[in-house]
């Protein structure tokens, strides 16, 4: 019997494999209000005859590594999509991001562990490399991006900042959060709004201080949740 072999849209994601270094640029979230800066490295690999492929992501702040994940990418024949399985250092159960290729660009949705809709940007349009966008919304409608990075082969210097062709490569809806003290403050406030309109269960006349006490205490997160 003749074994399965991998399809044109399993090979799409030869391009993604290698070993990578980011300076990753994390946007005010409520698990950062003010935002910050990390470095990370992923190890991406084709395996299982060519049908899938392993990332091994390790993300470094402040010196010391505060967050490991293990990505699964697979195309599914059947549903004709590519299907993120995503397991991290968080714990809990394995995340799952459906998607498909738009060009050069990548992208998968789903949600996070807290039940807001979430999407991964892949922009391979770059040569040795790719830029990676991770954005969120409560409702699928209004988009913010929430990290972002060149993700450039190790070895190579890695970008302070994304170049701005990504952007207008991805052509995406998501806003890049302006630079200013006072934009990062309002995008953390808009983003506190997103989790109260996500959350059925939460109560509508929560006070603005209760908002903001639960937003600080959310502060010691590194890294949004997939």
């Amino acid at each position: 019997m003749d074994m399965p072999r991998p399809t044109q849209a399993h090979k799409r994601l030869r391009a993604m494999a290698g070993d990578y270094v980011t300076r990753e640029i994390i946007h005010p979230f409520p698990g950062m209000p003010n935002g910050g800066k990390a470095t990370s490295k992923t190890r991406s690999r084709m395996a299982l005859n060519d049908f899938a492929l392993l990332q091994d992501y390790e993300q470094k702040m402040h010196g010391r590594i505060m967050f490991r994940g293990h990505g699964i990418l697979r195309y599914d024949l059947a549903r004709k999509q590519y299907e993120m399985h995503w397991f991290d250092s968080l714990g809990g159960p394995d995340n799952v991001l459906k998607g498909d290729f738009d060009g050069k660009r990548l992208t998968l949705s789903g949600k996070d562990r807290d039940g807001q809709k979430i999407r991964l940007l892949y922009d391979l349009h770059r040569d040795g490399g790719y830029y990676f966008e991770m954005q969120m919304s409560p409702n699928g409608r209004r988009w913010e991006t929430i990290m972002e990075g060149d993700v450039v082969p190790e070895g190579r210097a890695p970008t302070s900042r994304p170049a701005r062709s990504g952007r207008a490569a991805t052509g995406v809806s998501g806003k890049r959060p302006a630079t200013t003290r006072a934009a990062a403050r309002a995008t953390a406030e808009r983003h506190g709004e997103f989790r109260q309109a996500a959350d059925s269960g939460a109560e509508r006349k929560t006070s603005a201080s209760r908002d903001k006490g639960r937003v600080a205490g959310k502060a010691r997160s590194s890294r949004p949740s997939i």
